[in-house]
């Protein structure tokens, strides 16, 4: 035994110290992206979605800015191709390039494309192509692929399409419909090309209102002209069923002019505004009168809110809203999931941020619109009305009303927001056997301001405008997309002054 044990140690020691003579060092392969040495459209595609992606969460890291928690800018949804998307476009495009020898049967794949590369000619050049083969073929086959382009150019996503044309580019949709629209036989087609173009009109938040007014009296005329089956088809995925030439001339109008009349009637409630609210709420009844929205309480008083605990008063906590006081009461549910970009679901994040690294994408954007109101207008007396959950975030252990309380009064101050709060205990069911999930009951302060009689919990993020004679102004979810109708409504309020009865 003790000699095997030596020969062993002995042919261990030639095994390591003999050196591996045709031994070479392990190198890394080059890991660098080539884009242009993608043989097809669709890895293009992919590409140049990444690159998309990776350009606003630079831009989101390296600036600090979350768009999602900042106001709506006028033509923020018409920005430029950012430069690293058109480099990535141009690279792995170049092959794919000759747009007069190209199969036009890529087309949908490729104009978005040289779109996104900023090669507009070769994309024009594609698109005649196609067109010119369709109107070969026949009217209904030109019709098809015209709306297969009008779609394209005005950013909308067609099958297989990994990017859409940002931003859309009513320009060339407009080249395409004046040149090929009248050689399309099917009027009801041409009718929807023609509504397409109207949606065109409100790009970016900014109304186009010589498009308007141009397209109106076509798409009018166009539906004069339709025959009782043509008329059928064109409503056919209308809910319910329209057969009144006449109401289908009225639903249209409505459609075309939407934005144009939008503008006008909210300039005038702002008007009747500055005269009382009693005006204001007559004017906004006056406009909704044929619509399924009369039961807006404006004009009403305003319930009295009611809570278990009440923090942030300075002492003790007067009737709310507060007599005299420009109010804004907000109903928020800590930890109730909304929706993100492209769908997703985010939670509220329930937790008390400590850094900017723990804020987490779109969790808490309507707190930054609720912070600009209250920083514009410092009198602006503010309650947040909220319930217990039985938890906040992970914390359940023997938590409280006023521990419950306390935490969202820190979630709302590490935001930089400080108003009232007030808390109701929710009475609550569990359902039975292994389920145990918590079914809660509407509080007092949701019965009293659901206003239409279905009392239940209100939609996150809801608030209500009162003015200083204690009457309901305005009602609505407050995001980046109501900030300005807010604004507006207090501006008014706080430049009218005393009572506005």
């Amino acid at each position: 035994m003790r000699r095997t044990g030596v020969l062993l140690a002995c042919a261990s020691l030639v095994l390591v110290g003999a050196p591996a003579r045709g031994q070479t060092l392990f190198e890394w392969p080059d890991t660098a992206v080539d884009v242009s040495s993608y043989a097809t459209i669709e890895e293009c595609h992919a590409a140049i979605a990444r690159v998309q992606i990776a350009v606003r969460d630079r831009a989101i890291l390296a600036g600090g800015v979350w768009r999602d928690t900042m106001p709506v800018l006028p033509g923020e949804d018409i920005e430029p191709v950012p430069d690293a998307v058109r480099e990535t476009a141009r690279s792995c495009g170049q092959r794919h390039s000759a747009a007069d020898s190209v199969d036009v049967v890529d087309f949908s794949l490729l104009v978005p494309v040289y779109l996104a590369a900023g090669w507009d000619d070769k994309a024009r050049t594609l698109v005649r192509r196609r067109l010119l083969q369709a109107s070969q073929v026949g009217g209904d086959a030109l019709g098809a692929v015209l709306d297969t382009v009008v779609r394209i150019y005005a950013g909308k996503p067609v099958p297989a399409s990994l990017i859409a044309v940002k931003p859309p580019r009513p320009d060339l949709v407009d080249e395409v419909v004046q040149e090929y629209l009248d050689r399309v036989p099917d009027r009801v087609r041409r009718l929807n090309i023609l509504l397409e173009r109207v949606e065109l009109a409100v790009l970016g938040g900014l109304v186009d209102t010589a498009r308007i007014e141009q397209l109106g009296p076509a798409i009018l005329a166009l539906v004069d002209s339709l025959t009782e089956a043509e008329l059928g088809r064109f409503t056919e995925n209308w809910a319910g069923i329209v057969d009144d030439r006449t109401e289908v001339r009225r639903r249209l109008r409505a459609r075309v002019y939407r934005a144009m009349e939008r503008l006008q009637d909210w300039n005038a409630l702002l008007d009747s505004l500055r005269v009382s609210t009693q005006s204001f709420a007559r004017e906004y009844r006056r406009q909704v009168r044929t619509m399924a929205r009369e039961n807006q309480p404006y004009g009403e008083p305003a319930p009295v809110l009611v809570g278990d605990v009440w923090l942030g008063c300075d002492g003790r906590c007067e009737s709310r809203p507060a007599p005299g006081r420009v109010s804004l009461i907000v109903f928020y549910y800590h930890g109730e999931p909304r929706r993100g970009f492209e769908g997703h679901r985010h939670e509220q994040c329930p937790g008390v941020i400590a850094s900017p690294e723990e804020f987490r994408l779109s969790c808490a954007a309507p707190i930054y619109v609720l912070r600009r109101l209250i920083d514009r207008f410092p009198d602006l007396d503010v309650t947040l009305v909220t319930r217990t959950r039985g938890h906040f975030a992970y914390e359940k252990e023997s938590i409280t009303v006023e521990r419950e309380a306390e935490l969202v009064r820190r979630w709302l101050e590490s935001f930089g927001v400080r108003a009232v709060i007030g808390m109701t205990e929710t009475d609550h069911w569990r359902l039975p056997n292994h389920d145990r999930r918590r079914i809660e009951e509407p509080t007092v302060n949701e019965e009293n301001y659901s206003f239409d009689g279905a009392p239940g919990l209100m939609r996150n993020w809801t608030a209500v405008v009162v003015d200083r004679d204690g009457l309901v102004v305005w009602r609505g979810v407050i995001d980046r997309a109501t900030e300005q109708t807010f604004s507006d409504v207090l501006q008014v309020l706080f430049e009218r002054g005393g009572s506005g009865r």
